[in-house]
């Protein structure tokens, strides 16, 4: 393996990730420990160093086993790049989408608003089968409330649930 197969930029941001996670893990830890403050940080933190772990694994062994030099990738990368600017308009739409599911939590209820933000984000990425992803939205909003209920030491305000 050599230096120029690992993709520093890559590795960097996955340094930064870990090491703002370790400095809001440790901050969290240090202002208290009580298990109220600490459900969702912990398990998160670890979620989050498990999957650096693997992808910092996964760059190192990619490193070894692909004889080309990163210039060589990256001329590659462009060449067989997919993404055209309305999937790019697509992922600001979705980000649209999480602004609004935390706007109107507060208003219309956990309930309603997960369903709406799922549902629309469905149809956003495929306009056809409204039912399935009525079905879908459903479905899922259940799983998520269901899940904040157990998780959160407080009750969610909700509209229909």
């Amino acid at each position: 393996m050599r230096l120029d197969q690992i993709r520093p930029g890559h590795v960097f941001l996955l340094v930064l990730i870990l090491g703002a996670t370790l400095w809001y893990l440790l901050d969290t830890l240090d202002t208290s420990r009580r298990l109220t403050n600490t459900i969702l940080v912990v398990p998160l933190a670890i979620l989050v160093f498990a999957a650096g772990a693997f992808e910092l694994i996964r760059e190192i062994l990619r490193a070894r086993a692909d004889p080309t030099t990163l210039e060589q990738r990256d001329v590659d990368e462009d060449q067989d790049s997919d993404q055209t600017p309305v999937d790019m308009l697509r992922g600001v739409v979705l980000l649209g989408f999480t602004g609004l599911l935390v706007f109107f939590y507060p208003r219309l209820g956990f309930d309603l608003a997960v369903f709406l933000f799922i549902f629309a984000s469905l149809v956003m990425l495929e306009p056809r089968g409204y039912l399935a992803k009525a079905a879908f939205a459903a479905i899922f909003t259940l799983i998520v409330l269901g899940g904040a209920r157990i998780i959160l030491p407080y009750p969610m305000p909700t509209l229909i649930l």
